[in-house]
């Protein structure tokens, strides 16, 4: 049986008696995420499920079998703690990415028809991966203070079995993952995950890849890199820009980075340096 569909999560939790390594009772979860991962959150040789907490709309995927591993052998593979988006509206649905005003490049906010033009941003999220589902958490722990012993359950926005990512798009030179989860009842769940930096986005590559394809065939799976619509609007944007600006030869490289305002509470806002 499956407790967690029977009982709430909150009594779970509130029931939930830390049972690990005694002699980590007393770490704090944010500095050793990865070891409360390991150790409670997924307990090695425990028949329960990963404790942590799903919405209502994804705990059908609790009683689904992920190719050969039954939902009640989930085990922890790893984490990554990355700025993501959701962009289709299913992915919307399970998390509202944070909004700011959209600014010129001098800092003066943008209007039309006389109201502020807001833009969505990405979202700091663990992206956690066991070896049978692909879970997205905005905010663990949400105190500083919590230790091993509070045995606290994560929040899941969304759970998805990793068996249904059928699609990941390679982006901007590595430094970006677009992931397409299937949604049998609305449009798919589209994340993508802006780690800006190479090594990280082809390590995360490399782990998804190994259990998104498992058990799959020819076809039902789809990777791909679109690097060429990208040259495409860079190309499109210098030659529109300035006389200095236009045919501006060879791409050496292009990065996301964040611009910090010198007005400290306007934030940072993404920008791209062409090279």
């Amino acid at each position: 049986s499956i407790p967690y569909l029977n009982l709430g999560f909150d009594k779970l939790e509130n029931d939930a008696v830390y049972d690990g390594p005694p002699e980590h009772s007393s770490y704090l979860i944010f500095a050793h995420l990865e070891l409360y991962f390991r150790n409670y959150v997924f307990k090695p040789s425990s028949s329960d499920l990963a404790r942590i907490k799903i919405p209502p709309s994804f705990r059908a995927s609790l009683l689904r079998r992920n190719n050969n591993v039954v939902a009640s052998s989930e085990n922890y593979v790893t984490y990554w703690h990355e700025d993501t988006i959701p962009t289709s509206s299913a992915a919307i649905r399970s998390f509202n990415p944070p909004t700011f005003p959209l600014r010129t490049f001098n800092g003066e906010m943008v209007a039309r028809r006389g109201r502020k033009v807001m833009m969505a941003d990405t979202h700091k999220t663990i992206l956690l991966l066991s070896n049978a589902a692909f879970y997205v958490i905005k905010t663990f722990p949400e105190n500083d203070t919590d230790e091993f012993s509070s045995a606290v359950f994560p929040q899941a926005c969304a759970r998805h079995l990793i068996s249904d990512l059928r699609r990941v798009t390679i982006g901007f030179g590595f430094q970006r993952l677009t992931l397409y989860f299937t949604n049998p009842h609305h449009d798919d769940f589209v994340y993508v995950v802006l780690s800006t930096q190479k090594k990280k986005t082809a390590a995360m590559l490399q782990k998804l890849l190994t259990y998104a394809r498992e058990g799959k065939g020819e076809g039902e799976f789809v990777l791909d890199n679109d690097d060429a619509r990208v040259f495409d609007a860079l190309a499109n944007a210098t030659s529109r820009g300035s006389e200095a600006t236009k045919g501006g030869g060879i791409i050496r490289h292009y990065q996301t980075v964040r611009q910090k305002w010198s007005v400290e509470e306007r934030g940072t806002v993404r920008r791209v340096v062409v090279l």
